[in-house]
């Protein structure tokens, strides 16, 4: 057994080199024509035949332009399955055309799996003064701006540098941070020279990307030009703020955060433009952009929006169910009420067949009175009864009401039952009685 696992150990680290060596053979080098200049890289083909950049990359530009001038363009680091790894740098130099060179730019990080991660700096220098124009710091944590922030501009006399916000100015100096989501946090300083030659400053103060305090001066004259403060609003915010809905309840008003949207995102979203990235865009993944955000009414946000139309639509259809219902009620009780119609019809049909049958037996030809009269003439037996009985049907038999109808049919039945039996005693009994009701109780009890 001991000998077996040994065997299985030998025959197992042989097969690993065995792999490892065709892996390495598999490794090839390129060197040749890359994006309009020459780049030097390895790599290896995968089952379908597809280039897998893996290894050290190195990739050079030079431009000549017709004034005399030269361009350079050098870019190095390394790829990991087809993924930027580990520290790259670029670096840009423009020559005059005597030589000398005008500027230089330099840039240098690390790529973890393809993203951006840790610190970054983008430098661009003067040739002549050998001293920094622009100066960016950043910190990645697998792609997303966190942490300390600095950018820097320094245009030597003469010159400016075109910058959105503010026009051309001569020099700039802004410092903040991001917190662990990627969006602005605590105090960002910016301060800067217009071409007046007039300092500014712009102070504001961010809470997970959302700005409650900011202050615009003019650091030369001393005047405040713009001043904003919502600590308040931003303190009642937090401390309203509800985690499973999502929003604070102010003054009866649900509010929301939410990333700053723009047509283009002037000012909401801080892009860094990273050189590498853009001339090798191989090997990169998605890098964020660290945003502001704004409190709005939570009815605007996205989720509020989604929420408010969820509601709407359960809303219209409980009123549809409602209605549906309401309409099979409605529909339930004309089937009802057709029914007792019928039930009614049918009843008043019984009565009307039945009083034929009580009259005729009741009013019955008096054979002596129409032998003496010479013409048919009748005589009502049981006078006292039937005539209770008539009364009786004469006030009930058109009733709409189907227990009246039932009660009045029993009367006939019993008025029906009784005509050939000895009655003198009750009749006795419904001539002391006045009132109907009382007699026909009477007859019911015989």
């Amino acid at each position: 057994m001991l000998i077996c696992r040994k065997m299985k150990k030998i025959l197992f680290i042989q097969f690993f080199l065995l792999s490892l060596t065709c892996y390495c053979q598999d490794i090839k080098t390129y060197n040749g024509q890359y994006e309009h200049g020459n780049a030097v890289y390895t790599y290896y083909e995968n089952d379908d035949y597809e280039r897998i950049y893996h290894g050290g990359f190195e990739f050079n530009k030079t431009i000549n332009l017709s004034s005399g001038e030269k361009e350079t363009t050098i870019i190095k680091g390394e790829f990991k399955n087809d993924l930027k790894e580990g520290k790259w740098t670029y670096s840009y130099s423009e020559f005059y055309m005597d030589g000398e060179l005008a500027i230089k730019e330099n840039a240098e990080g690390n790529f973890t799996n393809g993203l951006m991660h840790g610190d970054w700096k983008f430098i661009k220098i003067d040739g002549g003064t050998n001293k920094d124009i622009e100066l960016q710091k950043v910190h990645y944590d697998k792609g997303k701006l966190v942490g300390e922030y600095t950018y820097r501009i320094n245009i030597h006399a003469g010159e400016s540098y075109y910058r959105l916000d503010y026009g051309s100015i001569s020099l700039q100096d802004i410092s903040g941070q991001f917190n662990s989501s990627g969006f602005y946090e605590g105090t960002w300083v910016n301060k800067y020279k217009d071409n007046s030659d007039e300092e500014f400053e712009d102070i504001e103060k961010y809470v997970d990307g959302y700005c409650y305090w900011k202050l615009h001066r003019n650091l030369t004259t001393g005047d405040i030009i713009e001043r904003f403060d919502s600590s308040s609003f931003i303190t009642e915010f937090n401390s309203n703020y509800s985690i499973p809905n999502d929003y604070s309840e102010i003054n009866g008003i649900k509010y929301a955060k939410q990333e700053k949207v723009s047509s283009d995102n002037t000012g909401n979203c801080l892009y860094i433009f990273n050189p590498i990235n853009h001339l090798i865009d191989r090997g990169s993944k998605f890098v964020e952009a660290a945003c502001k955000k704004e409190i709005i009414e939570w009815q605007y946000t996205e989720k509020g929006r989604l929420v408010i139309a969820e509601n709407k639509r359960r809303q219209e259809e409980e009123q549809k169910r409602i209605a549906e219902e309401e309409k099979q009620k409605e529909l339930e009780k004309r089937r009802i009420e057709q029914e007792k119609r019928e039930e009614i019809s049918n009843k008043q049909n019984e009565i009307e067949n039945l009083h034929k049958e009580i009259m005729t037996l009741y009013v019955v030809e008096d054979i002596i009175r129409t032998k003496a009269a010479g013409y048919p003439v009748s005589k009502t037996k049981k006078e006292k009864i039937y005539k209770s009985y008539l009364d009786y049907y004469n006030q009930n038999h058109y009733s709409k009401d189907i227990e009246t109808l039932v009660y009045l049919l029993s009367v006939q039945r019993k008025v029906k039952s009784i005509v050939d039996l000895k009655t003198k005693e009750l009749e006795k009994q419904i001539k002391n009685v006045t009132d109907l009701n009382k007699q026909i109780e009477l007859i019911q009890a015989w």
